[in-house]
């Protein structure tokens, strides 16, 4: 039942907070999971508590993983990459360690391995990491990006060059790397593409929707984040079964009586002129979301929709009846 085991353990997380599954956001829980299923649980709260910066918080669940089954290679992958961002780089590499014993082809570890030897200015040894990345995915920007400032590091402009026009490539808005790719260009005494390279990055900085590759988690190239969907070889063979089923899945907005339309940015908030004009109408341009919250305590989880639009788009507060449906 390989389809629908994998998508399973967030399909019902979801439903069991909105309350579809008929579930209590604090009984609702199966009493009885199995020994993954804990696991998954204990990934997915780590991976909520990483994204809202909360590191020791997501590092004490990694650890329970690990506890729990110390050879669940994401696990201490997970755990490897807290310890990064809460900048305990001996731990990490331990648990990034840990991780490359039970699995010698582990990506995301060799990843994280070269952000660390390059913030101990290891140059060498960040250099030797990001190229077994870059040999598994030759095209991945962030990879590309880091191996041409290490280079630039070491002042081998041409090889800085080749990996930054890389990135430059796959993301023509990626003000960073446009920037790096010009001072590489200059240094190495080729003016004219230096200069075009220069203006193009201060072209950039005055638009809307540029990319930039920062320091901070989820800045750093999506090999630099926790695992959020375990890769099948991680899994036990009952939720990797090559055995066919058919999925069906059954729109229920209508029964849940959750009626909403989210509304994008309408003609006149695409019509900008400037930075500074585009800085008044930034909301339309930032999407519409949804958030889930028990606002009046009740123990059942209620839903609230935002539209972001300049022209009259309400948002939307839904109570939970707990009966599978809203208000």
């Amino acid at each position: 039942m390989k389809a629908l085991l994998r998508i399973s353990p967030l399909l019902l997380s979801v439903l069991a907070l909105c309350g579809l599954t008929g579930g209590r956001t604090t009984k609702g829980q199966d009493p009885n999971p199995s020994p993954i299923q804990q696991l998954l649980s204990l990934n997915s709260l780590g991976v909520v508590l990483m994204e809202q910066f909360k590191y020791q918080e997501a590092f004490q669940r990694f650890s329970a993983m690990i506890q729990q089954d110390p050879k669940f290679v994401p696990g201490h992958v997970n755990q490897g990459i807290a310890y990064f961002n809460l900048q305990d780089y001996d731990n990490a590499l331990i648990s990034l360690e840990r991780a490359l014993e039970l699995d010698e082809a582990q990506v995301q570890a060799f990843y994280v391995r070269g952000l660390i030897y390059r913030n101990r200015d290891r140059v060498e040894e960040a250099i030797t990491e990001f190229l077994r990345v870059n040999a598994h995915d030759p095209r991945d920007p962030s990879t590309n990006y880091f191996l041409g400032l290490l280079f630039s590091r070491q002042g081998d402009h041409t090889q800085a060059i080749q990996y930054l026009q890389r990135v430059v490539s796959e993301q023509p808005y990626n003000s960073s790397a446009q920037y790096n790719l010009a001072i590489a260009l200059l240094r190495s005494g080729d003016r004219t593409a230096g200069t075009q390279s220069m203006n193009e990055f201060r072209r950039l900085q005055g638009m809307f929707g540029t990319t930039t590759i920062g320091l901070q988690y989820l800045e750093q190239g999506k090999y630099s984040l926790v695992i959020d969907n375990i890769p099948e070889r991680y899994l036990p063979e009952e939720f990797t079964s090559e055995d066919p089923v058919d999925v069906t899945f059954t729109e229920v907005a209508a029964s849940a009586r959750l009626l909403f339309k989210h509304a994008g940015p309408g003609q006149s908030d695409l019509q900008v002129a400037s930075r500074e004009e585009l800085e008044g109408k930034i909301v339309p341009f930032l999407g519409s979301g949804l958030a889930f919250a028990d606002y009046d305590g009740d123990g059942w989880m209620d839903l609230f929709l935002a539209n972001a639009s300049s022209q009259g788009a309400q948002s939307a507060l839904f109570h939970n009846q707990q009966d599978g449906t809203f208000r």
